[in-house]
């Protein structure tokens, strides 16, 4: 039986420098424009972190639940022009909903899920596209544990 406390990722879009919604177009199309991708249509699907909380606790998370993670681009920065991080607003209305215990985790810059595109600098040592998540600063890779923040 393992020791080790349960976790819950969200991964969904965010913004590199903030955002106070997550989501991605459902149905969207990857097309190629002057050979770089894009997704062309579909429909928005977003959520602001009070909608986010209200979706978790209709989908039954247990209010006793301690360690949710939010793997978006940018979850863990304040947009500008607002006054909360998108993960700090979800742990605040978490808590309005009695999830007294919990903690959520955002990110600190653009996340990088993809294993197999990522690029990693020398310098990091052990660290190994492979193994690790990633979290992207001006154009330099990190472990997605050192670029982290939690409310």
């Amino acid at each position: 039986m393992s020791t080790e406390p349960d976790k819950v990722y969200i991964l969904s879009h965010g913004s590199a420098l903030g955002s106070q919604f997550v989501g991605a177009r459902r149905g969207a199309k990857k097309v190629y424009e002057q050979g770089l991708p894009k997704w062309k249509g579909g429909t928005m699907q977003k959520y602001s972190p009070d909608e986010l909380a209200d979706l978790l606790e209709g989908e039954g998370l247990p209010t006793d639940f301690k360690d949710l993670r939010v793997f978006s681009c940018g979850s863990g920065l304040v947009l500008q022009g607002t006054v909360v991080a998108f993960a700090q607003g979800l742990a605040q209305a978490l808590r309005g909903l009695q999830y007294n215990n919990i903690k959520v985790t955002g990110c600190l810059g653009a996340v990088k899920a993809s294993y197999a595109s990522r690029q990693v600098p020398d310098s990091m040592g052990k660290y190994t596209d492979e193994k690790h998540k990633g979290v992207i600063i001006d154009g330099e890779i990190f472990p997605a544990s050192t670029q982290k923040v939690v409310f």
